[in-house]
């Protein structure tokens, strides 16, 4: 494992397991995705991408992401996404399911 795959891993991780919420019974699709791009990337830049939880009350996971050259710090990208929870039926839950809220009051996010 390099690097790179152990940093994205461990951010992720931070945020909320993906294995939690399949053993959970659900599965979090990408409904929704803006994404404003600032400024090109040439091949061999190394970029960083910062993602944070925006905090809602919905049932549903929103991100924004910013991702920028490691080099100068120049943002080149800005994005957000919407996930929906769905159970394994692929029915759309309404309310947000308990693990998830318990996930929040343990990290503080409301």
């Amino acid at each position: 494992m390099d690097a790179r795959h152990l940093e994205r891993r461990l951010v992720w991780t931070i945020i909320l397991d993906y294995y939690t919420i399949l053993k959970e019974g659900f599965v979090v699709p990408i409904v929704k995705v803006d994404m404003d791009y600032k400024k090109m990337v040439e091949y061999g830049d190394i970029l960083v991408v910062e993602t944070e939880l925006i905090e809602n009350p919905a049932a549903k996971l929103c991100f924004e992401y910013r991702i920028y050259k490691k080099s100068d710090r120049e943002l080149v990208l800005s994005a957000k996404t919407i996930q929906v929870f769905l159970d394994k039926a692929g029915n759309l839950q309404l309310t947000t399911p308990i693990f998830f809220e318990k996930w929040k009051q343990k990290n503080g996010i409301k």
